[in-house]
């Protein structure tokens, strides 16, 4: 018991460790362990009852029945598995979040290149649960691999509302920045065509540095037009998100990147905190964060529901498809990359290519970390199997 509880853990360690890379999904390494579907119905199974029975406990004081009452329905459930899953989760990401985003920084190709190998390896699992895959199959895979390869090099300009506000005496920049949860950063806020007034009356802010681009002071009267995020699309933007982290391959916050709001949901998570630290109440900020979590709830209680009816009745075709994104989702993870047009895109590497030979080791070292683990994890099933 304690042996599986510790395993859980582990898995739910490594999908948090993925979670932080963009691009990539935790449900991918879901996948690989074989526990995608588990996963799946243990968050369908969240429902009113659940909430119920572990609400009653509080209700009763924790009394004995409360407590076997709620024990039973998480049992039930699968909630103390899916528990002991998403705190392993937690905790990676809280750790991996000092460590990932350094190792993108600094070798951004070799990391690249580790985590291709890695969502390549994954495919693996589902193509062993096809065997052998029927025509129809094969076009799911051919279908849902191009769909995903297409939308992930798509770049959509996401709706906005052009708010004006007029600087006061003393006022920085920063100040009137954070005012509303931006849909860009400082420096591309003051390259906006609406924006020359603030140009004609700061010259210095087309020239100074990012880092301190926030503590310019605005003469009185300066216009600043900012790009607020409009709230329905934040409903529907952490929709799409929750539901692309609930598929395997793909990161929820790859998907605010390419529709535009990746950079506004931080905004607005940094504007709530740092208001609510210093006990104001950021009204515009907090609304868009709250918006994004419904929408994300919204797309775990639907989402969740919808691919266990897969599952359960096209579990096979489900695979397929499964198979077809995360082999399109290599697009979002190809390690050899240049800056075109202000763009980063994905480009044929040379053997005179950067890190070529470093890179191309990271990718088979997470290759053959997978094979081992599928190769493992078939063995113990069919020990298993044997035994019975």
């Amino acid at each position: 018991m304690k042996r599986d509880l510790f395993k859980t853990a582990l898995q739910g360690m490594a999908m948090g460790t993925i979670d932080i890379v963009p691009g990539v999904s935790g449900s991918t390494i879901a996948v690989l362990f074989g526990i995608y579907e588990r996963f799946i119905a243990a968050l369908k199974n969240i429902d009113l009852q659940l909430l119920k029975a572990t609400f009653g406990l509080f209700r009763h004081g924790f009394s004995k029945d409360a407590r076997r009452q709620c024990l039973n329905v998480w049992q039930k459930k699968d909630t103390l598995w899916l528990l002991n899953l998403v705190t392993g989760l937690g905790c990676a990401i809280v750790a991996a979040s000092f460590f990932i985003p350094w190792l993108t920084e600094q070798y951004p190709d070799v990391t690249r290149g580790f985590f291709f190998g890695l969502v390549l390896g994954s495919t693996i699992t589902p193509i062993l649960a096809l065997n052998r895959p029927k025509w129809l199959e094969i076009i799911f895979i051919l279908v849902f691999g191009v769909a995903c390869y297409v939308l992930l090099g798509q770049h959509f300009s996401p709706p906005s509302n052009l708010v004006t506000q007029i600087a006061s005496e003393g006022v920085t920049y920063g100040e009137m920045f954070r005012s509303l949860p931006s849909l860009l950063p400082p420096d591309a806020v003051a390259a906006m065509p609406q924006n020359e007034a603030l140009r004609a009356a700061v010259p210095a802010i087309t020239t100074t540095p990012q880092s301190e681009l926030t503590q310019l002071v605005l003469p009185a009267g300066t216009p600043v037009t900012l790009p607020a995020i409009p709230l329905y699309f934040s409903f529907i933007a952490g929709f799409a998100a929750i539901c692309a982290m609930l598929l395997p391959g793909i990161s929820g916050s790859f998907i605010l990147l390419v529709l535009g709001l990746y950079y506004g949901a931080l905004n607005a998570a940094r504007g709530t905190f740092s208001a609510l630290a210093h006990a104001h109440f950021a009204t515009e900020h907090i609304l868009v964060l709250s918006l994004l979590a419904l929408g994300a709830i919204a797309g775990v209680a639907t989402f969740s529901r919808a691919l266990t009816w897969l599952f359960n009745h096209y579990r096979r075709l489900t695979m397929a498809a499964i198979t077809g994104i995360l082999l399109g989702c290599l697009r979002a993870v190809w390690p050899f990359r240049a800056t075109q047009d202000g763009l980063s895109v994905n480009v044929m590497p040379t053997l005179a290519t950067p890190h070529f030979f470093s890179v191309i080791l990271a990718g088979l070292c997470a290759l053959g970390l997978v094979i081992f683990v599928v190769y493992s994890q078939h063995k113990k099933t069919k020990t298993t199997t044997d035994n019975t």
